[in-house]
């Protein structure tokens, strides 16, 4: 049976090899989206939009990501001149607007 000595040196040795395989994947994924001319918060909105049907109200899209209003339609409008999502004002409530993923 190993001793507690040999889990912790175990458990620090896999905690490092994940550590470095996450930084890979982020360093690859940043590469892959700036070739594309894509942020990490453009592609973020993009993924919240898929999961979620390819719409969501903007006020909903900016409380998933966690970002303010002011980035939010930021990222959106550049998004939006890319030809990549497109924004719509809600029927209900003309103020709000809802952000759709283009086809």
């Amino acid at each position: 049976m190993p001793q507690i000595a040999e889990i912790d040196q175990l458990s620090q040795t896999a905690l490092s090899s994940l550590t470095r395989a996450e930084a890979t994947v982020r360093r690859r994924l940043a590469a892959d989206l700036e070739r594309e001319g894509l942020s990490s918060s453009g592609f973020a909105v993009l993924m919240v939009l898929s999961g979620n049907g390819g719409e969501l109200e903007l006020r909903q899209l900016r409380e998933r990501l966690g970002t303010s209003k002011a980035n939010a339609t930021e990222v959106v409008t550049t998004l939006e001149s890319r030809g990549l999502v497109g924004r719509f004002r809600l029927a209900h409530d003309r103020r709000a607007a809802s952000v759709r993923m283009s086809t």
